[in-house]
């Protein structure tokens, strides 16, 4: 009895259509997100390289985004890079 019961019930719950399985879409988001964060490190220091400030403001910017490679490209595209312009 308890088997037909169990039965019954499976084929009568609906179905869940799942579109992407949830450690995929983590593991898409992650490799997206990798690839951002490198190319934002890889940009940030290009610029600096073809920068026309002086030698020793390449090099103090370089310092800065490789020893910390987010905040450093970040604050090099907010202040750095117009100040190369100048």
């Amino acid at each position: 009895m308890l088997d037909r019961i169990g039965l019954a019930a499976t084929l009568v719950a609906p179905k869940r259509e799942v579109v992407m399985p949830e450690p995929i879409l983590w593991t898409v988001i992650a490799i997206v997100a990798m690839v951002g964060y490198f190319a934002l490190i890889v940009v940030a220091l290009s610029q600096v390289f073809r920068s026309t400030m002086p030698a020793n403001t390449k090099l103090l910017w370089l310092i800065v985004i490789l020893i910390a490679p987010f905040i450093g490209s970040l604050i090099w595209f907010a202040v750095g890079r117009n100040s190369a312009l100048l």
